[in-house]
């Protein structure tokens, strides 16, 4: 075999190794560059996981922020509910209180109208016991002046009586004194004469007149005063027995002596002072009854209109009070329904907070899936940046490995070196070379290979 010189296989040993070199550099460079990319990458997706750590604090606080307001609004709720309810209760009782203060002053309203109509028909009363007053007044002013008229009659009657009381006890007086004269005799005979003849005499005529006029002024009475019967009844019975006796005794023919002076004195006079004092005695007690009664009934009509005003007043104080009531019942109602409206109002508040609270979860959730999506780029990343340091590693103990065989090589060869240049062209030596060289080459091939295969 001829191989070429020996300066010639430095030279080309040294392109190799400067071009070994060269490679180096560059899959150095690669590294470096791979290095920076990495940590570029690294930098990138820390980065990344401290803002993706950030939001999701931003989220876990915001869904804290979110759960306690939600905590809250339920709390409001369910005071509100609760509340609502009470006032629907309180609604309800209000109502019912409405409905019953209602019914009462309409009660209260007919009992006033009803005292209003009692007022008005005891006033009307009231007129017609005033009327009746006026007209009981009138009439005692009339029945006063019946009574002075009867008096004087009565009196103009009494002076009558009292005329012929004197002429009868003058007749009796003559009777007395002179029974055994001749003129006694013949007036008696006279008289038993006119009595025989059945004429009656001048006293029994007037007594007769009197006691006619005093019949006429008892049925005028008895006119006037139809309502006392009784006492009227009684003075006519006894005048009629008076009359009985007068006309019996007057229609006697040839009767005694002591029948004829049935008249004696002071009877008419006595019948007259009773009649009159029984007229008085009727009239007087008429008119104090009858005034009365006047004044009773209109003691009792003062006293009921009283009560009637007393009724009304309190009537409408009562009504007072039940429209005082009534009004605040009204603003109880209408702040009831303010509060159900504001509790509409907080419905729609908590409706629109559990809107917002949806929401939040469902960006919580994608930050939670994009956070885990991240993690796993970013496991990814580590496991490809391990692999890049083992592939580094290996390459730096490859490239160690392969400088550990330059210089043995390089040594090798400045020994072989010396020793071509102490013996020429050795067949011992020129093996040894061969093998050498041989050996290198081998190795650097399979470097070539092995980072043709890195590549």
């Amino acid at each position: 075999l001829l191989f070429p010189p020996l300066p010639y296989c430095v030279l080309e040993l040294q392109s190799d190794l400067n071009e070994l070199k060269d490679k180096l550099q560059a899959q150095e460079n690669a590294i470096r560059q791979a290095e920076k990319e990495k940590t570029i990458l690294i930098d990138e997706l820390t980065h990344q996981n401290t803002r993706l750590t950030e939001q999701i604090q931003e989220a876990h606080a915001t869904e804290l922020k979110l759960m306690s307001q939600i905590q809250e609004l339920k709390d409001q709720y369910n005071y509100r509910n609760t509340s609502l309810q009470e006032h629907v209760h309180s609604l309800e009782s209000i109502k019912t209180e409405l409905n019953l203060t209602t019914e009462k002053r309409h009660d209260l309203e007919k009992r006033l109208q009803h005292a209003q109509d009692e007022k008005e028909s005891l006033t009307s009363a009231l007129e017609e016991a005033s009327d009746r007053i006026h007209m009981l007044e009138r009439h005692a002013r009339e029945q006063e002046t019946k009574l002075e008229t009867t008096l004087q009659a009565l009196e103009r009657s009494q002076r009558e009586n009292n005329v012929l009381s004197e002429r009868l006890g003058a007749d009796a007086n003559s009777s007395a004194h002179g029974k055994k004269s001749l003129q006694f005799e013949m007036e008696c005979d006279e008289d038993d004469s006119s009595f025989s003849d059945g004429k009656p005499s001048q006293i029994c005529i007037e007594a007769r007149s009197v006691y006619i006029q005093l019949k006429s002024l008892v049925d005028s009475l008895k006119i006037g005063h139809d309502d006392d019967s009784g006492l009227n009844s009684d003075i006519s019975l006894d005048l009629e027995s008076m009359d009985n006796t007068i006309s019996s005794s007057s229609r006697t023919e040839g009767g005694s002596h002591t029948e004829a002076i049935e008249f004696r004195p002071g009877m008419l006079s006595a019948m007259s002072d009773e009649l009159t004092r029984l007229l008085l005695n009727l009239d007087a007690g008429n008119f104090r009854k009858m005034l009365d009664q006047t004044r009773n009934l209109v003691l009792e009509q003062e006293d009921e209109i009283k009560r009637s005003h007393h009724l009304i007043q309190e009537l409408e104080s009562k009504l007072t009070v039940t429209d005082v009531e009534l009004q605040n019942v009204k603003e109880e109602r209408d702040q009831a329904r303010g509060d159900l409206i504001d509790n509409s109002d907080r419905d729609e508040m908590l409706a629109k907070a559990q809107k917002e609270r949806d929401a939040a979860n469902e960006r919580r959730t994608k930050a939670e899936i994009d956070l885990a999506k991240t993690r796993v780029d970013l496991m990814q990343a580590n496991s490809q940046l391990l692999e890049s340091i083992q592939q580094k590693v290996e390459l730096s103990q490859q490239l160690e490995q392969w400088q550990m065989d330059m210089q043995e090589l390089l040594q090798e060869q400045m020994r072989s070196k010396l020793i071509n240049n102490r013996k020429v062209a050795s067949p011992a030596a020129a093996s040894t070379n061969t093998s050498a060289a041989s050996a290198l080459a081998k190795r650097v091939s399979s470097y070539k290979f092995w980072s043709l295969f890195q590549r």
